[in-house]
């Protein structure tokens, strides 16, 4: 299973939901502290459902082929559930997007993708993404944000990514480069519009960046 149908999490909820609401209620014993237990409940459950697909996820990846990792599509939403299942979870207010460092779609991160597909790191691993405020007129309200998701597809940057990842030895290594990447874009020590110094490349190579 490598991925996971929304809507099917979705009913299993409710169901769960409601049963143990009712079960609760023929008892005299739902309040307000066992109606926040339920839903801890129910999200913890959810988050170790969504470890389990993304370990099956990355486990597929590795019996990919490299056309077919380089030609898999990109999917927002799963991408911003698998940031969710290692911890990274969507900032609390709504105006944030998935953003995949390594570009599904766009024709100047290509290289990049095969990169990706050399080390079998597949383009929804969550070492690709990084939430971002969705346009630039909420970066004001997330101050701790450099760029906006919207803004940031930009020729220069996708060359900088490639750049990085060229000095990739490893798929481990590969990961570390993105994750990398990421806090520069989240800090905006990343450049958008300026090419990187073979110094700063090497440097987001070796982590000292």
């Amino acid at each position: 299973m490598s991925d996971i149908d929304p809507l099917c999490l979705e009913v299993d909820e409710l169901d769960f939901r409601l049963g143990l609401t009712e079960l609760l209620t023929a008892n005299g014993r739902l309040t307000k502290e066992t109606n926040q237990l339920i839903a801890k409940t129910i999200t913890d459950t959810k988050v170790l459902a969504m470890k389990e697909v993304l370990a099956q996820y990355i486990q597929t990846g590795l019996g990919m082929s490299q056309e077919e990792l380089i030609a898999e599509q990109h999917n927002s939403k799963r991408l911003g559930e698998f940031l969710g299942s290692v911890g990274y979870e969507r900032p609390n207010c709504g105006n944030f997007e998935a953003h995949a460092i390594v570009s599904g779609g766009h024709v100047r991160a290509e290289a990049a993708r095969e990169i990706l597909a050399q080390y079998n790191v597949r383009i929804d691993d969550p070492s690709n993404g990084v939430w971002l405020p969705n346009y630039k007129r909420n970066l004001s309200k997330n101050p701790e944000f450099s760029y906006a998701h919207r803004t940031v597809h930009r020729k220069t940057y996708y060359l900088n990514i490639t750049s990085c990842l060229e000095q990739a030895m490893s798929p481990m290594h590969a990961r570390a480069i993105l994750r990398r990447i990421a806090r520069g874009v989240v800090s905006g020590a990343f450049p958008l519009d300026r090419r990187l110094k073979r110094v700063e490349v090497r440097e987001i190579g070796n982590g000292s960046f």
